[in-house]
């Protein structure tokens, strides 16, 4: 319906908005962004497509389109965050440099330097914790 994919085109640019602050996709269900539950519909979305990958939705399927696979895909969707590769979620989200690993919390003076980043290393732990 209309309405239904006016909603998720509206909350696909609540997310793209919400990576642009926070520079991941993955907000928590209880997390509120601009008076939504983004991270309800973030899981709804990881929901759709596994129930795509199993064959219980087509590929036609206005819940989980080829199209809207794409537009996820284009501003990085992790679409597994509980898989094996822990390593790569981490590098994912949060662009892990070389000469950190992901025990190596930030220092007070990198969580303050104007960087708009506060948060994402709370958001891996608990994404690793999940493991």
């Amino acid at each position: 319906t209309d309405k239904s994919a006016d909603r998720w085109d509206w909350m696909f640019q609540l997310l793209k908005d919400y990576r642009g602050e926070r520079r991941h996709a993955s907000p928590t269900a209880q997390e509120l962004y601009q008076g939504q539950r983004l991270g309800n519909w973030v899981y709804s979305q990881r929901t759709n497509y596994r129930l795509r990958l199993k064959g219980k939705l087509n590929a036609s399927s206005n819940r989980m389109s080829d199209e809207r696979v794409a537009r996820l895909n284009e501003i990085g969707f992790v679409w597994n965050i509980r898989g094996t590769d822990k390593d790569s979620v981490a590098q994912h989200h949060f662009a892990i440099s070389a000469e950190k690993t992901v025990t190596d919390p930030p220092t007070t003076n990198e969580k303050t330097n104007g960087d708009s980043s506060d948060g994402r290393w709370d958001l891996m732990f608990r994404l690793l914790k999940e493991y």
